[in-house]
């Protein structure tokens, strides 16, 4: 049996704040024309996201507060009020003072726009899918939970999910990757750590011997990628195989990632191989005997 599975990209975007206009003094009062504080906005941090090690947009940066030109003499002008720039908290306006005239008042500042791109809502739901057994054949394999008999026709099954964050911006994901697995080859591909973690490659084409052991698979759409989870060196046989591993992939906000297995014919290897089936700590075990594959962001 085999099993596929999705992969993952990175860019990062942010809009910046524009300073908030001071307000113009009133030149017949005695005020004159202020100048404008300007706040740059928060640039987005496009590096962990999701579940796993996320990192919130960084900080934007606080504009200085408008500086009022004096107001030209005037028995009772009032200095112009000056308009704090938007940022992590502007500094307040210089006051401007009118010749003859009151004080100004003090210039408002504005709290700084928050910059975007953080990983506040940069979430991927967990992924698991069974492979569940239905009759329990010889040779320690059993069919498809969903095939009727051994016709020797693919089997298919995946579960998608759909990545938080912003659209545009790439996440550095990390994945817990567990399972009870059967071993499979695929054609080309770059070996992870472990070495059954494979980035690309490709099936064999139904028919050929290694098609009939399954693949477990993620794949990305953003960016358009594909992992293989169970690739081994070894000599295919009736065996399955726990994994569990940590993988950081990039993902891009709003991409849809899927899990999915895929069997050139209609049997796969059941975990009654071994006797008690294989299991992992924390998570469910497989159902009637079959194969599992469950993914969490950390």
């Amino acid at each position: 049996m085999r099993k596929f599975f999705l992969s993952a990209f990175v860019a990062v975007a942010a809009p910046a704040c524009l300073g908030t206009p001071a307000i113009t003094s009133n030149p017949d009062s005695g005020g004159s024309s202020p100048a404008t504080g300007g706040g740059s906005g928060g640039s987005p941090v496009a590096t962990t996201g999701g579940v796993d090690n996320a990192s919130s947009g960084g900080p934007a940066t606080g504009g200085s507060g408008a500086v009022v030109t004096a107001g030209t003499s005037s028995a009772s002008g009032s200095g112009g009020t000056g308009s704090g720039g938007t940022g992590s908290g502007g500094s307040a306006g210089a006051a401007g003072s009118g010749m003859g005239g009151s004080g100004g008042g003090g210039g408002s500042s504005s709290a700084g726009m928050a910059g975007t791109g953080g990983a506040g809502d940069a979430t991927l739901p967990a992924l698991r899918l069974d492979d569940v057994c239905g009759s329990l054949l010889g040779g320690n394999v059993c069919l498809h939970a969903d095939k009727p008999s051994d016709n020797g026709t693919a089997f298919m099954k995946m579960a998608s999910a759909t990545m938080g964050g912003a659209a545009g911006t790439t996440y550095m994901v990390k994945l817990h990757i567990r399972g009870v697995v059967e071993p499979t080859h695929v054609q080309g591909g770059t070996p992870g750590t472990p070495a059954q973690f494979v980035t690309g490659g490709q099936r064999y084409a139904d028919g050929s011997n290694e098609s009939t052991y399954q693949q477990w698979r993620l794949t990305t759409t953003v960016p358009n990628q594909h992992y293989f989870l169970n690739v081994y060196t070894e000599g295919l046989s009736h065996v399955v195989h726990i994994i569990d591993f940590m993988e950081t992939i990039p993902i891009g906000g709003g991409s849809t990632v899927t899990l999915d297995v895929y069997d050139g014919n209609a049997h796969s290897i059941s975990n009654t191989v071994n006797n008690p089936p294989l299991s992992i700590t924390g998570i469910p075990g497989s159902m009637m005997s079959g194969q599992f594959v469950q993914i969490d962001a950390m």
